[in-house]
C-alpha cells in the first residue's frame, strides 16, 4: 500500500485535516484511502512516465544513474455526501517532499503553480463525476520520493460549527501539566469598567488566562493574536467609540484607585526569588501578554469558554456557571475575529430580544449603525411593531394600548433627538425608515447629502444668506405681487431691522439674477 494514513483526522472549525505519507515504491497502481472527514474518499493513481532520451539524460542522480519518474494523480470522492446538501467546500493540498536516498526528489507540477492545490466544489455534486473522484493534485516524482499530503477540507456553508479535534491538544497540554508547566501560557486583557460621566473611556484591565494550543484554528485573526509577540505596556485607561454602546461594561464611579497597569514586566514574574534553590522543582510560570480593544471582559471571558466548549450563554444568569455576556457585544466580538457561526448566533438573540419596549432603542443604536445586518432587521421588526400598535389603539386591553402609545411615544423623542443632531449616527436609520415607509430605493445619509444641490441646500434653509452679500448689504426688492405672480404662489421674505430684504426663499430651479428671477441651469 503507498497511500498511508499518518494520523487521525484533525477536526477545526475552519475544516478537516487529513494527512497522508505516499510512497511510490512497490507495484501498486490506483488506491483509494478510507472514509474521511464526514465521508469523503480520497483516490490516488500512479502511472510511470516513457521519456525519450534526451529526457533521461536530464534526470541522472549523482552516480549517473537515470532516475525514473511517475506522475502521481490526487482525486477527491464525495462517496458518502455526494447528495449532501452542504453547499461550498474548499479542498487544499498542502504537499512536503522528501528522498530516502539524499537524492533532491523530483517534483515537477503544472506551469504557474506551485506544489500547493486549492479546488472549490458545490455539494451535492451533480454534475458527472470521473471514477476516481475530482482531480485536485498532480506531481511528478522521481522513484525514491516520499510526499506527505495534508489535505483540509473546509465547509464554509455547514449549518452548524463542525466538532473540534481537542484530544490531541488536551492531552499535549496535561503532559505539559505534569511536568510543571502551566496550563495557561497567555494572558489576553480586556477593559472591564466604564469610567463615569464619560461613555467613551474604560479602565480596570483584567486577564483572561488561556492555552493558546487549544484556542488555535478558529480563525486566522484569532490566531494572530494568539500567537503575536508580546504586546508590551498598555495603558490603564482607554477611550474608544467601540466602548459607548458596550453593555458588558461594569459602570464604575470615579475612583482614586485603579488597577495597576500590566506590563511585560508585571507578568515575567520571577518567582524564583521566593523559593529556596533546593526546594525548586518546577519552572517558572512565564505567560505571554496580549490585549483586545473595544471589547469588554466580560465579553471576551465568555468568547473563550465558549471556543473551550462549544457553550453560550445570552441570559442575565446562568443556570451552569457559563458565562454571561449581552448578544450586542458577542456579536460586535464574533465579527472582530471572524467567528461567522458564533456571530450568527449574537445574531438570532439579538433579534429575539427585540419586542416593544426594546425595539426603538435599538435600531437607533450604535450597533446597528455600525452593521446594516443588524440595522435591517431591527427596521422590519419595529415597522411591524408600528402597524400593529395602529391595531393596538383600538385594543380593549389596557396593557397593550399602553404599550403602543409608548412605542409611539418613544419613537417620536427618538426622532426628534435624530434631527436635533443629538444622535448623530442615526441618521441612516431615518433614510430607510422613509423609503421603506414611501417605496424607493434608500441610499445612506452621507451621499443623500452630497445629492442636494447648492441652489436646493439654499432654498431649504431660511437662514440662508445670498452669496456674496452680507446680512445688512442692500438688494433689489421684488415685491410679493411680482413674486406671486411669477411663481404663482406666495414667496416668503424675511427683512432686516431697517427694512432691506434678508436671504429670499426662492422656489427650487429659480435663482436671482439682476433683481429678477431666472431659471438656473
Amino acid at each position: 500500500m503507498f497511500l498511508n494514513k499518518a494520523a487521525d483526522d484533525l477536526w477545526t472549525p475552519l475544516g478537516i485535516t487529513s494527512l497522508f505519507s505516499v510512497t511510490l515504491k512497490g507495484s501498486a497502481t490506483c488506491e483509494t484511502s478510507d472514509a474521511c472527514g464526514l465521508g469523503w474518499r480520497f483516490n490516488c493513481a500512479v502511472v510511470a512516465n516513457v521519456v525519450s532520451a534526451e529526457q533521461q539524460l536530464a534526470a541522472i542522480s549523482r552516480d549517473g544513474t537515470f532516475i525514473p519518474s511517475s506522475t502521481l494523480s490526487l482525486y477527491f470522492d464525495p462517496h458518502r455526501v455526494v447528495t449532501a446538501d452542504y453547499g461550498r467546500i474548499t479542498i487544499k493540498v498542502v504537499a512536503t517532499v522528501t528522498s530516502d536516498d539524499g537524492e533532491a526528489p523530483a517534483v515537477v507540477v503544472p506551469t504557474g503553480t506551485s506544489a500547493d492545490f486549492t479546488k472549490e466544489m458545490m455539494l451535492p455534486y451533480l454534475d458527472p463525476l470521473l471514477p476516481e473522484g475530482l482531480l485536485i493534485a498532480q506531481y511528478v516524482l522521481s522513484s525514491t520520493a516520499t510526499l506527505e499530503l495534508a489535505i483540509t477540507v473546509s465547509l464554509p456553508d455547514f449549518p452548524t460549527p463542525l466538532p473540534r479535534s481537542v484530544d490531541r491538544q488536551l492531552a499535549g497540554a496535561l503532559h505539559r501539566a505534569l511536568r510543571g508547566e502551566a496550563m495557561a501560557d497567555l494572558k489576553i486583557y480586556a477593559y472591564n469598567r466604564r469610567v463615569a460621566s464619560i461613555c467613551d473611556v474604560v479602565t480596570d484591565l483584567k486577564p483572561v488566562f488561556v492555552n493558546s494550543s487549544l484556542l488555535a484554528g478558529h480563525s486566522d485573526k484569532l490566531d494572530q493574536l494568539l500567537f503575536a509577540s508580546n504586546c508590551g505596556p498598555v495603558e490603564e485607561e482607554a477611550s474608544s467609540n467601540e466602548y459607548i454602546d458596550d453593555s458588558d461594561l461594569e459602570d464604575a464611579e470615579n475612583e482614586e484607585h485603579h488597577s495597576p497597569s500590566p506590563s511585560l514586566g508585571d507578568d515575567f514574574e520571577d518567582i524564583q526569588a521566593a523559593v529556596p534553590l533546593g526546594s525548586r522543582t518546577a519552572p517558572t510560570d512565564v505567560y505571554r501578554v496580549a490585549i483586545v480593544h473595544g471589547v469588554a471582559f466580560k465579553t471576551l471571558e465568555a468568547l473563550v469558554f465558549y471556543l473551550y466548549t462549544s457553550k453560550i450563554c445570552f441570559d442575565k444568569e446562568s443556570v451552569d456557571g457559563t458565562p454571561t455576556c449581552s448578544p450586542k457585544s458577542m456579536y460586535h466580538l464574533a465579527h472582530k475575529f471572524g467567528l461567522r457561526q458564533l456571530e450568527e448566533k449574537a445574531f438570532a438573540a439579538i433579534k429575539e430580544n427585540l419586542n416593544p419596549g426594546t425595539v426603538v432603542g435599538e435600531t437607533f443604536s450604535i450597533l446597528s449603525s455600525r452593521y446594516p445586518e443588524v440595522q435591517d432587521a431591527c427596521i422590519r421588526v419595529l415597522l411591524d411593531r408600528i402597524k400593529d400598535s395602529d391595531l393596538d389603539s383600538d385594543s380593549d386591553d389596557t396593557k397593550t394600548v399602553a404599550e403602543a402609545l409608548k412605542l409611539r411615544a418613544t419613537l417620536d423623542a427618538t426622532m426628534r433627538k435624530v434631527a436635533g443632531g443629538e444622535l448623530p449616527h442615526a441618521g441612516n436609520v431615518l433614510c430607510k425608515l422613509f423609503a421603506k415607509t414611501l417605496g424607493y430605493s434608500s441610499c445612506d445619509s452621507e451621499s443623500a447629502d452630497a445629492d442636494i444641490a447648492p441652489s436646493e441646500s439654499a432654498y431649504l434653509d431660511d437662514e440662508q444668506e445670498d452669496v456674496g452679500h452680507g446680512a445688512d448689504s442692500e438688494q433689489p426688492v421684488v415685491s410679493e405681487e411680482e413674486e406671486e405672480k411669477d411663481w404663482g404662489v406666495p414667496v416668503k421674505k424675511k427683512t432686516n431691522t431697517n427694512g432691506k430684504v434678508k436671504g429670499s426663499k426662492y422656489p427650487k430651479g429659480k435663482s436671482k439674477k439682476h433683481g429678477k428671477y431666472a431659471d438656473s441651469d
